[in-house]
């Protein structure tokens, strides 16, 4: 018994205009477009969520430097001076630097001794003028600050769009 060796043979489906060879670099062509826009895909999602990340860190930043000012300002002694600014970077460790903060604070409180408010009569000249935003008017406001933090990324971390976020807080004393 005798086998016939087809593929020898001539086919009738591929011989007939090379339509299949077309077909097929077609469909690979197809085939490495849709991988390509895949991967630009995973690689703007990938730097999306590392920018949502830094945003969302920078917005966290605020509120802790926010509450470290008022610790600040509450465990000092105002007759020696106020605290007016607070820069600080984060990290402070070892590692560079991803973002810079910027603490202002101004103050509404009154430094008339006929008002009654002993604890904050005789203040310096550090808590007075362009940090004295406004007087108090009766001796039951003890006064407030008004806090203004500012966090900016560095530009060791080669951002398109550097992060800067800003929150205020009005704070009583």
């Amino acid at each position: 018994m005798q086998t016939k060796i087809r593929f020898l043979t001539k086919s009738r489906t591929f011989g007939r205009s090379g339509f299949a060879l077309i077909a097929a670099v077609f469909l690979m062509l197809l085939l490495s477009m849709m991988l390509l826009k895949m991967l630009s895909y995973t690689a703007e999602s990938n730097q999306r969520t590392v920018y949502e990340y830094l945003n969302e860190q920078a917005r966290l930043l605020t509120y802790s430097a926010t509450e470290y000012a008022v610790l600040a300002v509450t465990g000092q002694n105002r007759t020696n001076g106020c605290i007016t600014t607070i820069n600080s970077t984060y990290p402070t460790g070892g590692s560079g630097k991803m973002f810079d903060i910027t603490t202002t604070i101004r103050y509404v409180w009154s430094d008339d001794p006929s008002l009654g408010a002993d604890r904050l009569s005789n203040l310096p000249a550090s808590c007075k003028g362009a940090n004295l935003l406004a007087q108090v008017a009766t001796p039951q406001e003890h006064g407030t600050m008004l806090i203004d933090v500012i966090v900016t990324s560095a530009s060791s971390l080669n951002l398109n769009e550097p992060i800067r976020f800003h929150r205020r807080t009005l704070q009583k004393l």
